[in-house]
C-alpha cells in the first residue's frame, strides 16, 4: 500500500482519492474510514429536528425520568427523550464511564478525583462543574483510569 499525503491550501475541507486495483479493496477502504467518521459525532432527535454533536465536545449525559441531558464543553445542553442504557450502547465505551444510575462523563474532561461523603468520590472536570461518584460505579472508573495510564 502506498499513502500521499499534499497539502493544498485552495481546498475546502479533506479531499481523499482511492485508487485500487479492485473494488472490493476500495469499499473496504471506504467502510473503514466512514466507521472512524461516524465514532465522531453522536445525532440525537431533539423537539426541534435532529442535531449532531461531536462526540469529544460531549462532557457530562444525565437522565431525569425519560430526558436524557448532554451538557457539552461549550456549555450547551440538549435535550431529549431516551434511556441511558441505549446512549450508552451507541458510545460503546468511547472514552465514557457511568458513575451513577443516571450520570455518564467524558472521561477525557476528568481534571482530578477528590474524596466525599460516605464512600463516594467527587469528579471535578476541567469546565469546574462537579459530579458524584457513587461507590457501586468506583471501581470501574480506577479500572478504566488506570487502562489509560
Amino acid at each position: 500500500m502506498e499513502i500521499k499525503v499534499r497539502i493544498d491550501a485552495t481546498i475546502d475541507g479533506l479531499r481523499i482519492l482511492i485508487e485500487s486495483p479492485t473494488n472490493e479493496l476500495a469499499n473496504e477502504l471506504l467502510l473503514q474510514l466512514s466507521d472512524v467518521q461516524e465514532k465522531d459525532m453522536f445525532t440525537v432527535k431533539t423537539k426541534d429536528g435532529i442535531q449532531v454533536v461531536q462526540v469529544h465536545e460531549i462532557e457530562i449525559i444525565e437522565i431525569f425520568a425519560d430526558e436524557v441531558v448532554i451538557l457539552t464543553i461549550n456549555n450547551e445542553k440538549i435535550i431529549f427523550r431516551g434511556r441511558l442504557y441505549k446512549i450508552k450502547e451507541r458510545l460503546n465505551g468511547q472514552q465514557f464511564v457511568q458513575i451513577t444510575k443516571s450520570t455518564i462523563i467524558n472521561i477525557k474532561q476528568i481534571q482530578r478525583l477528590e474524596n466525599s461523603f460516605s464512600g463516594n468520590m467527587l469528579a471535578i472536570l476541567k469546565s469546574g462543574r462537579k459530579q458524584t461518584i457513587s461507590r457501586r460505579y468506583l471501581p470501574n472508573l480506577k479500572k478504566i483510569l488506570r487502562q489509560i495510564n
